[in-house]
């Protein structure tokens, strides 16, 4: 299933759990080289994983993509070959 997160983004909750299932910080889903989390002041270290996390669910477009959720495991697939690690051999 694709989940297009600008389209259909996560709340609070929701973004909670994929960092849960990632095993990190919020930080790791921030993308912090979006101009927004720049001017919001998310690069800041001092922020906690909650602004950090508020902001995402506000402003999607600072969650980083694409996250890949399978049973294999939840991560962040930059570069895309990542991805191979998520899915089952043949």
């Amino acid at each position: 299933t694709v989940v297009e997160y600008l389209k259909t983004p996560l709340d609070e909750a929701g973004l909670r759990a994929v960092i849960a299932e990632m095993g990190s910080g919020a930080r790791a889903l921030l993308r912090e080289k979006e101009s927004l989390a720049e001017e919001l002041g998310l690069r800041e270290a001092t922020r906690s994983d909650e602004e950090l996390i508020a902001a995402m669910a506000q402003h999607p477009v600072l969650m980083n993509r694409p996250v890949v959720r399978t049973p294999l495991g939840t991560r962040l697939c930059r570069p895309q070959e990542l991805v191979l690690e998520l899915l089952p051999t043949a």
